[in-house]
């Protein structure tokens, strides 16, 4: 569904695809969810990530942009990853996973740390990226897992077999905050913002914005 044309009274809307997709799960024992994080969890990033910010949640919200190319969506990559985590699922291998969509890894690990209820401490991995980018880049085809420490060798030797981009980035820990390198926000003020979004949308206010 394509909705080219959209306006409320005076202000318009930007245009609006919309793409449906239905699967079925035969196990649910298979399904990973990002609750199931536990603290002693390695943290892993797999995929390829190049900081892209174009049409991102930073530049919209963060630099009033709202140009540029989307990220690029690439089917095969895609295809590749979404098996490789078939068999980590069927291997029991993962504790927890998120998808990387809007908002990037930052914004994965923060949703990933309020539902599993414990915190994350997370460290740069690539120097070749402005930190802005590592974080709050939107690149396609990317997931943040949470995995047991004995596992870690032998997912990223799978991972590296496939070619797909594996990267160790941090660890789940006992105390409830997010830690991006030096920076660190507890995660009860994580929930208080994002339990406030909606009704502050909907009142017009400022911080809905965000």
């Amino acid at each position: 569904n394509v909705s080219l044309y959209n306006q409320t009274g005076e202000q318009a809307v930007l245009p609006t695809p919309m793409i449906g997709a239905v699967g079925l799960l035969e196990d649910l024992d298979l399904l990973i969810r990002p609750e199931g994080l536990a603290p002693g969890n390695a943290l892993l990033l797999l995929g390829s990530s190049t900081g892209h910010l174009h049409r991102s949640l930073y530049a919209r919200q963060l630099l009033g942009q709202n140009d540029g190319p989307p990220p690029r969506v690439d089917l095969e990559a895609e295809r590749q990853a979404g098996r490789l985590m078939d068999r980590f699922a069927r291997e029991r291998r993962v504790s927890a996973c998120h998808d990387l969509s809007e908002g990037g890894l930052a914004a994965a690990a923060a949703e990933m740390a309020l539902a599993g209820d414990c915190g994350l401490a997370l460290q740069s991995a690539d120097s070749c990226l402005a930190t802005h980018a590592w974080w709050f880049g939107e690149d396609q085809g990317r997931y943040l897992l949470a995995v047991e420490e004995r596992d870690v060798a032998y997912l990223c030797r799978v991972a590296d077999s496939a070619g797909i981009p594996v990267c160790r980035v941090g660890r789940a820990m006992e105390k409830p905050v997010l830690r991006l390198d030096d920076e660190e926000l507890a995660c009860q003020d994580l929930e208080c913002v994002r339990e406030a979004w909606f009704p502050n949308f909907m009142s017009g206010t400022k911080s809905g914005r965000h």
